[in-house]
C-alpha cells in the first residue's frame, strides 16, 4: 500500500501495484503492477541517480518496515 499512496512525480516514475478483483495485493501467490513504457538504458548514471534521489524524497516520512535493519 505504500507505493499506491505515493504522490505522482515529474522527476521519477515507477509502476503502481494493482489490487486483485477480491481487493488483495496478492492473488494465488501473484502480484501485479501497472505497465510503464520504456527500455533499459545503459549508462545515464546522472539521470538514474537523480531519479533515485527523487524516489527516496517521496518516501520521506514513511516509517521503515520492521524487517529493514535486521
Amino acid at each position: 500500500e505504500t507505493y499506491q499512496s505515493l504522490p505522482e512525480s515529474v522527476d521519477v516514475r515507477f509502476p503502481r501495484p494493482i489490487k486483485s478483483k477480491s481487493g488483495t495485493w496478492v492473488h494465488e501467490g501473484y502480484i501485479a503492477y501497472s505497465f510503464l513504457e520504456g527500455e533499459h538504458a545503459k549508462g545515464h548514471y546522472a539521470e538514474k541517480l537523480s531519479a533515485s534521489i527523487a524516489f527516496h524524497k517521496l518516501l520521506q516520512g514513511i516509517p521503515k518496515p520492521d524487517f529493514v535493519g535486521l
